[in-house]
């Protein structure tokens, strides 16, 4: 069974990088992580860009 995390959220960057810690402290890891977000600024996508992760993002912005 192949399990995949989705998050959406806006303008919450402070709650979102204490929830990700969580997700990769599991003991079966999601397959992808799906962050959909529309926040006013991109700054989760450049946080996960230089985030360690042990499983794939993928990453959506949209319009609010």
């Amino acid at each position: 069974m192949k399990i995949s995390v989705i998050i959406c959220t806006r303008n919450r960057f402070d709650d979102f990088t204490k929830t990700l810690p969580s997700i990769a402290a599991q003991t079966r890891l999601p397959e992808e992580l799906i962050l959909v977000d529309s926040s006013d600024e991109k700054v989760l996508e450049a946080y996960l860009t230089s985030a360690k992760l042990p499983f794939p993002v993928r990453y959506f912005h949209t319009q609010p």
